[in-house]
């Protein structure tokens, strides 16, 4: 049965003040955050929540700086610039790249590095798999093997979904494809995002089922923390907070039925 349980910061956008995330959270029955170098994270009162953050990533998405950020925003919202000029949501979430660096360095200096996620691989922190980053110069058996100490992060959605680029591979096809994963390299795997889609919340929802829960059953059998990271319920967000703590902690419950 997975251990400590914590949720994204980001679940609750457009909320940016960390001390009510955290509040919000623990409401809602969860024991931790993750965080992002985004608006969430005010340097000056991170170090007091600390404790709380069981993991978080270094990495913005494309974050952008000076006057002419709008204009790269629009540039890539009419297919005129590559992924490397920065999306709206990233511009409304992060910020400018020197906000973003500011809160980069803090969490740097306060948080354990251990608890660190990169989309690359390094021993010492957490390497998420994901579709894109297993590109033609990173095979999966290099980094799952009998005796690697690559840490790594499985996420219920981004191991089986096709990449975005123009390959559109996959890693994980089926239920069969994680389990072999566990086999070969479960004393690897030290953290789960459990990562529902819109439709799963929906169905969570309407039925009181969706599709995660034959993953969730194997995944159970792993003695690691998990963090939910899931598309934000804005609107509930924004409109009554004591619905959204009921309906985080639903998802919550949902979850550790499924893990066991």
């Amino acid at each position: 049965m997975p251990g400590r349980n914590g949720i994204s910061a980001t679940v609750f956008f457009p909320l940016t003040n960390l001390e009510h995330i955290v509040f919000l959270a623990e409401r809602a029955g969860f024991e931790g955050i993750q965080i992002i170098p985004d608006r969430v994270v005010n340097p000056r009162k991170l170090s007091m929540y600390s404790d709380k953050i069981i993991s978080w990533e270094g990495q913005a998405w494309h974050p952008s700086t000076g006057n002419d950020r709008w204009i790269g925003v629009l540039k890539r919202k009419l297919g005129l610039a590559d992924d490397d000029e920065p999306d709206i949501t990233s511009q409304i979430i992060f910020g400018d790249r020197g906000d973003v660096s500011t809160r980069l360095r803090e969490m740097r200096r306060v948080l354990d590095p251990s608890t660190e996620i990169r989309h690359t691989p390094s021993p010492q922190k957490l390497f998420e798999i994901l579709p894109e980053g297993m590109d033609a110069n990173l095979r999966l058996e290099e980094i799952v093997f009998p005796g690697s100490e690559q840490r790594l992060v499985i996420d219920t959605h981004h191991f089986f979904r096709r990449s975005k680029d123009r390959s559109k591979k996959r890693i994980g096809k089926n239920l069969n494809s994680l389990l072999t994963l566990m086999e070969e390299a479960g004393h690897q795997i030290e953290l789960i995002h459990v990562h529902p889609t819109v439709k799963d919340q929906v169905q969570l929802m309407t039925s009181g089922r969706w599709s995660l829960t034959p993953i969730l059953y194997e995944l159970g059998l792993l003695d690691v923390p998990w963090i939910l990271e899931m598309f934000p319920p804005f609107f509930i967000t924004v409109f009554d907070e004591v619905w959204l703590i009921r309906y985080l902690n639903k998802i919550r419950s949902k979850i550790v039925t499924d893990f066991s």
